[in-house]
């Protein structure tokens, strides 16, 4: 039974994440649940089962979803958009949320241990697009060879396959990539400074490294990315499975292990004419200390024998996600640089410099 201290701290988590979070990206659905959890002793209890770094709102939504997805039977199913066949119920959804969990409370707590919160949100491309323009053009056009940290399934791999349109209130629209492609990526642009993208950015290869990658031919892995996709995101969830067929596709190859034992090889089978660009989206939280501590000696390490561009879109200490490029170079300190604040699921990016 974990202690009153801890649910206290998880109470916390869920009332922050209620009222930021959930209203940030436009789920009143999540922000009413969250705030039932907040409250209720044998939800939070349930709750508690949550690894340690792990997002537990996330989790315990998605581990929900997910058993509804595959096939259990109850009310609550009537309250997703993504499951309903007919209008949600406009009801509070919080007594189906709590019987759900209590008849299903063994299913749900191995998921909780089992499961890690490994989305794939493919609109955060919208964000990297950019910092990757910028490398393009830093490295005079080389030959992308992309390295992904936390790399779920790999679809961000693929960004140069999808398309673009970024707006802004004031500005003529920016359309970048394949007009065809299914994966389209919408970012409105706030602020002053405008984008700025090259017309074409080649890859030459790309690597993805995850301690437990998502296989996208395994059904019951497409389901649990399907169910980290929050209800009433209509647009994500399709995007995510026309990036899933993109991917069948035009795979790329995803290693599995810890970053930063992996992330050598990643670094030295890079091709010679090709420009080395290691990022992550949201992922590094997930890492422990030691890992993120290391990543920066690694790279600067491997700078010696060739310039590196790291690439972090990432939660800050002021509570905000922004976007970062760390330039690396044998003959100079490694320099960061703030590209921009962003939505953590890439709706919009205000761009501060580069």
């Amino acid at each position: 039974m974990p202690r009153h201290s801890e649910l206290t701290v998880l109470s916390n988590q869920f009332r922050k994440f209620s009222e930021t979070e959930a209203v940030e990206l436009d789920s009143p659905m999540y922000a009413e649940l969250a705030h039932a959890v907040a409250s209720t002793p044998d939800l939070l209890e349930l709750a508690s089962h949550c690894p340690r770094l792990q997002p537990s709102p996330n989790l315990l939504f998605a581990s929900v979803q997910y058993l509804l997805m595959t096939g259990m039977k109850h009310p609550l199913r009537e309250y997703y958009p993504i499951l309903s066949r007919g209008e949600p119920q406009s009801e509070s959804a919080s007594t189906a949320f709590r019987e759900f969990c209590q008849i299903h409370r063994n299913a749900i707590v191995k998921l909780l241990e089992e499961r890690k919160v490994q989305t794939n949100v493919v609109s955060r491309c919208g964000c990297l697009l950019p910092a990757f323009s910028m490398v393009s053009l830093e490295s005079k056009r080389a030959p992308l060879h992309l390295i992904d940290l936390g790399a779920s399934a790999g679809l961000n791999l693929n960004f140069h396959r999808y398309y673009y349109k970024y707006s802004h209130p004031c500005n003529a629209d920016l359309e970048w990539g394949n007009s065809h492609s299914n994966v389209r990526i919408c970012t409105k642009i706030r602020g002053n400074q405008l984008l700025s993208l090259e017309t074409e950015i080649e890859v030459g290869s790309r690597i993805g490294i995850d301690v437990a990658p998502v296989d996208v031919k395994d059904i019951n892995a497409v389901n649990w990315l399907r169910a980290l996709v929050w209800p009433e995101h209509h647009a994500h969830h399709n995007r995510l499975l026309a990036a899933i067929e993109e991917f069948k596709q035009f795979p790329a190859t995803i290693l599995e292990g810890d970053v930063i034992a992996r992330l050598p090889e990643t670094i030295e089978c890079a091709a010679a004419n090709h420009a080395i660009v290691v990022y992550s989206t949201i992922s590094t939280y997930q890492f422990s200390e030691l890992t993120r501590s290391a990543i920066a000696p690694l790279l600067g390490e491997f700078c010696k024998q060739r310039p590196i561009w790291h690439i972090e879109l990432e939660g800050s200490a002021n509570g905000q996600y922004e976007l970062a490029l760390t330039r690396y170079c044998s003959n100079s300190a490694a320099e960061r640089k703030l590209l921009a604040r962003a939505s953590p699921h890439g709706l919009w990016l205000e761009w501060v410099g580069g």
